[in-house]
């Protein structure tokens, strides 16, 4: 029997990255449109970069985990708290890919 390596709770490390990120976008974003560009474009690629920055931020939690599954001794990464959720996360992203195309074909012109 393997032998799990110990865990580590990145929760508010993670939280302070993402409001961080997320402050430096929207302050881009509004010294952009101040500036006079285009609101809408610059909305785009406010979110593009929003989107590319919790990506990535997620992808090296995910790496740390690898590893750590690997046998490299380093922690698992805990973002969320220890305790179980009520209910399983898996079923939140099927509530949302259905709420996604229920308003996407509502509200989509």
């Amino acid at each position: 029997m393997t032998k799990r390596p110990p865990v580590i709770g990145l929760g508010p490390l993670v939280v302070a990255l993402a409001v961080a990120g997320s402050a430096v976008i929207a302050g881009w974003a509004w010294l952009t449109v101040r500036g006079g560009a285009g609101f809408e474009a610059t909305l785009a690629v406010a979110a593009a970069m929003a989107a590319a920055f919790y990506v990535a931020l997620l992808a090296a939690i995910a790496i740390l985990d690898a590893l750590a599954w690997a046998g490299h001794g380093l922690p698992f990464v805990r973002v969320l708290s220890d305790r179980p959720p009520r209910l399983r996360p898996d079923w939140l992203v099927l509530a949302g890919l259905v709420a996604g195309l229920v308003l996407g074909k509502n509200l989509w012109p």
